[in-house]
């Protein structure tokens, strides 16, 4: 029997030492896991929004708007413009 012990009814803290979780996901570039983080509140701005920041560098705007953006929001035609 294995003396560890039980976490019953708590739940891990997501942005565990200070949000390295999605930086390191985001880094990596695993959409799936950064969806999955983002949807159990992970926080891009934590760091000083590093994650965001690592895919403005990358120049990656699918994953900008992914951490920008809150799941399921239309998109602001005031910020977006279409031409």
């Amino acid at each position: 029997m294995s003396s560890a012990p039980r976490l019953e009814g708590q739940r891990p803290d997501i942005d565990a030492h200070n949000g390295y979780p999605l930086v390191h996901t985001v880094s990596a570039g695993t959409v799936p896991l950064v969806c999955f983080l983002l949807e159990h509140s992970a926080s891009p701005r934590q760091r000083d929004a590093l994650a965001v920041r690592i895919v403005i560098k990358r120049r990656d705007l699918s994953m900008v708007c992914l951490l920008v953006e809150p799941p399921g929001a239309p998109p602001d035609e005031t910020t977006f413009p279409i031409f």
